[in-house]
């Protein structure tokens, strides 16, 4: 073959070979039912057509580039598992009930533009990237069947109609998103995996969107890993189970999460598991969020900003979890509403926003709100704790049913009272924030004071310490109330020798 043809059409019962060794052409194939191509050679193609048999690599590892192939009917493109292949395509089009794409285990198949998934497989174990710059659409009704590596970096538009869609179809197969992924199903849109006994896992590091009007289902064993953004929208999204290590998951005011047994999954072990990372929104969770750390905190929805009230049917935390509560004006601040259970741990941290910082006379009622069966405490921490640390005084005021953040309540003064500025008026004689030291150089003395001579000058036998120095003896209080040792063999004070005897 030419170094540059044109059109190659291979017509049913036909074969085209390209052989290794040949030089790289270029040229346009169309590939009919029927007929069959193989490529062992390097190749640059205009545009592939298949409704036949097109493989790739059977004697050699090749790469072939291609602007546009179209895979439709019962057409197959097979990159050879023996060989690491790889095509880099601008853009693809699998549409075809019987139609089939099988990357080998070893083999690498790119897509730079566009990409259009209606029906038909991707088989063979191998990987599949749909580039940064790549604009995707996973569409249709039937089951979409995929084993190997589906890693997307660019924007994928996700609307099957089908009550399978993606189905990841070996245990080893997983679905990794690092760029966009918006979910836009017009009914129910499911993602599903290979069966009851087998984990599948869709990681999603990039941004994973939900607006759809019904239901967003993942099916047996589709386990959902988010270290980036899954956004909920609207809609009922049902994922068999999600870990959050990282990133943040925002359920907005007209969604709702199940991680609760749902007809996809019907089994009570469900869970949100959060161990880093936030979960926030003014939505509902239905389920057990177990939270081992990460954040939660009520509000961050869009629309509605950090107020707001986040709902979860059961929190239990242990000594790592942070719960975060905002508020931005006195007595307003972001909820936490737990409708089922509570096992209270960690850190309840509160957030001012800016320009609002809190005084000591802002509460805010019933910031979390749970059933009765509460157990554990909260360590506490943020900037209404920070304002009042300093008097060592607050404390949350935990009820049966609720926790709220009461106003500073001043602390005990040892010997003095509690004035409307949030510090001890103390009684004469006394210093400190509690009112708990003696008031050094006042001229009065009080334990464990040695002497008070009434000033802070060292050298007069009251130290600035208010102990007494040597060579003197202290009785009382006041300027009189120090006097040389005589007969102390020291010469202090006004006198003007000390043999040791008096």
């Amino acid at each position: 073959m030419g170094a540059n043809v044109g059109e190659m059409i291979v017509s049913s019962g036909a074969t085209l070979a390209v052989s290794a060794g040949s030089a790289s052409p270029t040229f346009a194939l169309r590939v009919l039912a029927g007929g069959t191509a193989t490529l062992n050679s390097n190749c640059d193609l205009k545009t592939l057509n298949i409704s036949g048999t097109v493989n790739v690599g059977t004697t050699q590892a090749v790469s072939v580039n291609a602007t546009a192939t179209y895979v439709s009917g019962s057409g197959s493109l097979t990159l050879n598992a023996a060989y690491t292949n790889r095509m880099q395509l601008d853009s693809m089009s699998l549409a075809g009930g019987a139609s089939a794409l099988s990357i080998g285990t070893t083999s690498i198949l790119s897509v730079a533009k566009l990409f259009s998934w209606l029906s038909g497989s991707v088989l063979g174990g191998g990987k599949m990237n749909l580039l940064a710059t790549c604009r995707s659409s996973v569409t249709g009704s039937a089951a979409l069947p995929f084993t190997g590596e589906l890693q997307n970096y660019g924007l994928l538009q996700y609307a099957p109609t089908g009550t399978t869609g993606l189905q990841l179809a070996t245990t080893a197969s997983i679905f990794r998103n690092q760029g966009v992924v918006n979910i836009t199903g017009p009914a129910a849109t499911y993602f599903s995996s290979f069966s009851a006994a087998n984990s599948n896992f869709f990681n999603n590091a990039g941004t994973l969107l939900v607006n759809v009007p019904a239901t967003v289902t993942f099916g047996l064993k589709a386990i959902l890993n988010n270290t980036g953004s899954l956004i909920v929208n609207s809609g009922d999204f049902k994922p068999y189970s999600i870990t959050m290590r990282g990133g943040v998951m925002t359920v907005n005011a007209n969604a709702k999460v199940y991680v609760s047994p749902h007809a996809q999954a019907a089994s009570p072990a469900l869970q949100l598991a959060l161990s880093g990372g936030y979960i926030q929104g003014t939505g509902i969770v239905y389920g057990t969020v177990n939270q081992t750390g990460g954040v939660v905190r009520p509000g961050y929805a869009n629309p509605g900003g950090a107020i707001g009230t986040l709902t979860i049917d059961t929190l239990s935390q242990t000594a790592q979890a942070l719960t975060e509560i905002a508020f931005s004006s006195a007595s307003v601040s972001s909820k936490l509403l737990l409708s089922v259970g509570f096992n209270m741990g960690g850190t309840l941290s509160m957030v001012s926003l800016c320009p609002y910082f809190p005084t000591t006379s802002d509460s805010y009622a019933a910031v979390i709100t749970y059933p009765s069966a509460k157990t554990g405490s909260y360590v506490v921490s943020g900037d209404h704790v920070a304002y009042n640390a300093v008097y060592n005084s607050f404390s949350l005021d935990v009820a049966a049913t609720s926790v709220s953040i009461p106003a500073y309540a001043c602390g005990a003064c040892d010997h003095g009272s509690c004035c409307s500025t949030s510090v001890c008026t103390c009684q004469t004689g006394w210093t400190g924030t509690s009112c708990n030291l003696p008031l050094c150089g006042d001229g009065i003395l009080i334990e464990p004071e040695g002497c008070d001579d009434g000033n802070l000058m060292p050298g007069d036998g009251c130290s600035e310490t208010c102990a007494v120095e040597s060579g003197y003896i202290c009785s009382g209080a006041g300027p009189t109330s120090c006097a040389p040792n005589c007969g102390d063999r020291l010469v202090t004070g006004a006198e003007t020798c000390d043999d040791g005897n008096s």
